[in-house]
């Protein structure tokens, strides 16, 4: 957060802070959104990207499952109820790559054809009805701590 905070340019220091804002709520995180990463720290100080299309849909078991639907780089998971929060369990894979699950990554069932996969664990939070955020600690690529900005 230092490093973002001390080196990151005036625009993105704002889109971080109004990204952290506001108090975790209960509510309803179906539904189409814009979503964003933040990368904080390792390879730069602070890099937003642009917004990208994520979408969250209950699941036939009753849990949720988070989408980021456009760019190069996507994630797929579960959202699922932890100890009082509600945690991501997905996969960050390529665009044009098959994407696996979250339990098949960690019994090491990777086909080739997934391409580079990484486990993706953050914390969700609904800030407001049309606000909510993923936060990685220790993503396993480039940066030191991640955010997921979502919007609608």
């Amino acid at each position: 957060m230092l490093q973002a905070l001390s080196g990151g340019a005036p625009a993105d220091i704002a889109s971080l802070v109004r990204a952290l804002s506001g108090p975790a709520l209960e509510g309803d995180l179906t539904g189409d959104w814009k979503c964003r990463v933040m990368k904080l720290g390792g390879l730069t100080p602070l890099t937003v990207y642009t917004f990208f299309r994520c979408r969250v849909t209950e699941t036939a078991d009753g849990n949720l499952l988070l989408e980021k639907l456009s760019g190069s780089q996507l994630t797929r998971g579960r959202i699922v109820p932890s100890e009082g929060s509600l945690v991501y369990l997905g996969v960050g894979y390529i665009a044009g790559a098959e994407p696996i699950t979250y339990e098949a990554y960690h019994a090491g069932d990777i086909p080739a054809s997934a391409g580079q996969v990484t486990s993706d664990v953050g914390f969700v939070e609904l800030i407001s009805d049309r606000r909510a955020r993923v936060l990685f600690p220790a993503p396993m690529l480039e940066s030191d701590f991640d955010v997921l900005e979502l919007t609608r």
